[in-house]
C-alpha cells in the first residue's frame, strides 16, 4: 500500500501546488478545504501524513483545532503545519501540540519532501515500538487442561523460580519459546530483557561477530542485551561449533570473565531431538550439553494432548479473527473429531496453519460455520491414513463384498479404533462419547483385537 498524504489548506492553488509536488515523488494525495472535509478524507482515507494549514477561512475549525482532535483519535498520523508570514508563533505552539514540524510559505520542493520523508519514517518507528512493546507485555500462556499440559505447568511453576539454566526438550513446533517465556516471567528476571538467539541463523561472520562481540573492544554483544536478564538459545544444535565452544566458555565463565555469570544472566535452551543423537554425530558438543541440561523440560507434542485441540482451535481461531478483524467463525464438531483424528507431525504450528488456510476458506465463500467439507484435503488423508493404521486393517475395505455382520464388526473396528485414537486410548473418555460402558467397551475392544498403547484410565 502506497503512502497517502492528506493537504488541508483554504486556497486551491496550495493544495495543487503541493499536490502536485509530492505525487512526482510517488505519493497517493487527497485534499481538503476545511475540517468538515478534512475529517472525511481521515475517516475515508486513513492518510499517512497530514498537511496542515494553520489559518483555514471559512471552516468550523482552525488548523490548530484540527490538530487537536488529530492527536486525540489519531495518535500514529504526523501532522506537519503550513505557516504563512507572522504566524511562526503559532507554529512553534502547534509543535507543542504535538505536530511534528512545521513548514513556513514559500517553501521549495526540495524542503517540502525532506520533511515529508523525516515525518514517515518518524511515524513507522512509532508504529514499531508499539508493536514491539505489545509482543513484550502480551502474557504468555500455555492453552489446555490436558494431563500433558497440567504436569508441563507444574515444571514450569517448580523450575521458574529458580537460577538454574533449562534445557527445554520438544519437536518442532510445540511451543518450545513459549515455555522459556514463561519461565523467564515467572522469574525474578521478569521485569528485565527476554533476549532470544535463532541458533540457524547465526552462519555467517557478521551475525557471529554480533554474538560474540569483538574481543580487542573486550564487548560480549548478546550479554549486553540480556543482561540481569534471560538469554534463550533456540535449537541449540543447529548452531555452528565453534559458536558452540564460544558458548561454552561463556556459560562456564566466573565473574571475572565474559561470562553468563559476570552479566547475571540465565541460560534457556531448546532441543528439537534427543541430545544423545545429537551428541553422537558430532553435532553438539558433549560438555556444553552437560552446562545447559541443569534442569530440563519436557514439552507433549499435540498427539499426546488430542483432548486440548478443542480448546486450542477457539484459542487460535479468536486470535485469527482479532488479526483479520472479522466477525466470529464457529467451527463445527465434525472439524474437531477430524482433527483430533491427525497425527499432527508439525503440532501446534501445524494446527495454527491448518485453521488460518480453513478461515480464509470459509470467510471468502462467506461462511459463519466451519465443516470438514472445507477441511484441507491432505489432512482429510493423513487423518484416515491415521485411523486405519490405528484399526490393525491396512487395505482399502469393500464392505460391498461383506456380510451385513462383517460390515457392521469391519465399521466398528475402524469407528472404535478412531476414537481411542482421539481420546489418547483413555477408556472413560471414550466410552462416555460412544455411549457405551466402559467395562462394554473393554470387551468390545478385546473382541475386534483393538490394542491402544499405554492407555490412560482416568
Amino acid at each position: 500500500m502506497s503512502n497517502t498524504i492528506l493537504i488541508v489548506d483554504d486556497e486551491e492553488d496550495i493544495r495543487d501546488l503541493v499536490s502536485d509536488i509530492l505525487s512526482d515523488e510517488g505519493f497517493e494525495c487527497f485534499t481538503a478545504a476545511n475540517s468538515k472535509e478534512a475529517f472525511t478524507q481521515i475517516e475515508k482515507n486513513k492518510p499517512t501524513i497530514i498537511l496542515l494549514d494553520i489559518w483555514l477561512q471559512g471552516s468550523d475549525l482552525d488548523g490548530l483545532g484540527i490538530l487537536e482532535v488529530a492527536q486525540e483519535k489519531y495518535p500514529f498520523i504526523p501532522v506537519i503545519m503550513i505557516s504563512g508570514h507572522g504566524t511562526i508563533e503559532t507554529a512553534v505552539s502547534a509543535i507543542k501540540m504535538g505536530a511534528y514540524d512545521y513548514l513556513e510559505k514559500p517553501f521549495t520542493p526540495d524542503k517540502l519532501n525532506i520533511i515529508v520523508k523525516r515525518a514517515l519514517e518518524t511515524s513507522k518507528l512509532k508504529r514499531e515500538n508499539l508493536e514491539l512493546r505489545k509482543k513484550i507485555s502480551t502474557k504468555p500462556e500455555l492453552v489446555g487442561n490436558s494431563p500433558a499440559i497440567t504436569n508441563l505447568r507444574m515444571n514450569i511453576d517448580r523450575i521458574a523460580p529458580t537460577a538454574s539454566r533449562v534445557l527445554i526438550k520438544g519437536e518442532y513446533g510445540t511451543g518450545k519459546e513459549l515455555v522459556a517465556k514463561l519461565i523467564h516471567k515467572l522469574s525474578d528476571k521478569k521485569n528485565n530483557p527476554f533476549v532470544t538467539i535463532n541458533s540457524a541463523i547465526i552462519n555467517n561472520p557478521k551475525i557471529t561477530r554480533d554474538f560474540l562481540g569483538d574481543p580487542t573492544e573486550k564487548k560480549f554483544g548478546i550479554a549486553d542485551l540480556a543482561a540481569n536478564g534471560t538469554l534463550y538459545i533456540d535449537n541449540i544444535t543447529e548452531m555452528p561449533l565453534e559458536l558452540q565452544r564460544n558458548l561454552l566458555k561463556f556459560v562456564q565463565g566466573n565473574k571475572d570473565s565474559q561470562s553468563a555469570a559476570k552479566y547475571n544472566i540465565r541460560v534457556i535452551s531448546s532441543i528439537s531431538e534427543k541430545p544423545k543423537n545429537a551428541v553422537d554425530d558430532g553435532r553438539l558438543i558433549k560438555d556444553l550439553l552437560s552446562r545447559l541440561n541443569v534442569v530440563s523440560v519436557d514439552v507433549p507434542p499435540l498427539r499426546e494432548r488430542r483432548e486440548d485441540i478443542d480448546i486450542l482451535c477457539k484459542y487460535f481461531m479468536k486470535n485469527i479473527e482479532k488479526t483479520e478483524g472479522i466477525s466470529h467463525i464457529e467451527i463445527g464438531d465434525d472439524v474437531i473429531a477430524l482433527l483430533q483424528s491427525h497425527s499432527w507431525p508439525g503440532n501446534l504450528r501445524e494446527l495454527r496453519n491448518v485453521l488460518e488456510k480453513m478461515f480464509i476458506t470459509a470467510n471468502t465463500n462467506k461462511l459463519t460455520k466451519i465443516t470438514s467439507s472445507i477441511l484441507n484435503e491432505d489432512l482429510k488423508q493423513t487423518a484416515s491414513k491415521t485411523n486405519k493404521e490405528n484399526s490393525s486393517n491396512d487395505i482399502e475395505v469393500d464392505y460391498m463384498s461383506m456380510s451385513l455382520r462383517q460390515a457392521r464388526e469391519e465399521f466398528e473396528r475402524q469407528y472404535l479404533a478412531s476414537q481411542m485414537t482421539r481420546f489418547n486410548n483413555n477408556i472413560s473418555k471414550t466410552s462416555l462419547f460412544v455411549g457405551m460402558e466402559r467395562s462394554a467397551l473393554h470387551r468390545k475392544l478385546k473382541m475386534l483385537n483393538i490394542h491402544g498403547s499405554n492407555p490412560e484410565e482416568e
